[in-house]
């Protein structure tokens, strides 16, 4: 299980990530943070294109990877 809190969200604004069940590469535009007692849930706004469409979506750290070369 992934160690979420607010002060080491998994990634970080600009990177690049995919869903783990595949799709295109989407770019991490912003972080939405939920505070429920002591933890943290958030999601992260993805933006992506579909040809000349735009797409931005909210999806959780755990459905997500990176795609980063770092």
């Amino acid at each position: 299980m992934t160690d979420n809190n607010y002060t080491n969200p998994k990634f970080k604004l600009g990177d690049i990530v995919a869903l783990k069940s595949g799709g295109p590469n989407m770019t991490i535009t912003s972080l939405k943070s939920h505070f429920l007692a002591e933890s943290f849930t958030g999601t992260y706004m993805c933006t992506w294109f579909d040809g000349h469409r735009k797409n931005t979506e909210p999806f959780i750290e755990e459905s997500l990877i990176s795609m980063d070369e770092d």
